[in-house]
């Protein structure tokens, strides 16, 4: 059996991608499995969400 490794990430951001790649090279020698879990969502429906937030969290998923 294998080992999950969470490693939480704003992949949005350059700087934070930048430093999963460090810590997953600095771990292993291959990437065999990713999960993308994002976290982004509104609190209205959507006929009602504006559509910069809404393109985001698509963009986000």
């Amino acid at each position: 059996m294998g080992t999950c490794i969470p490693l939480p990430a704003d992949l949005q951001k350059v700087i934070e991608v930048e430093r999963l790649v460090k810590e997953i090279s600095s771990r292993e020698t291959a990437l065999h499995v990713l999960v993308n879990n994002a976290g982004a969502g509104w609190e209205v429906g959507i006929d009602k969400q504006p559509v910069c937030p809404a393109s985001r969290l698509l963009q986000t998923h």
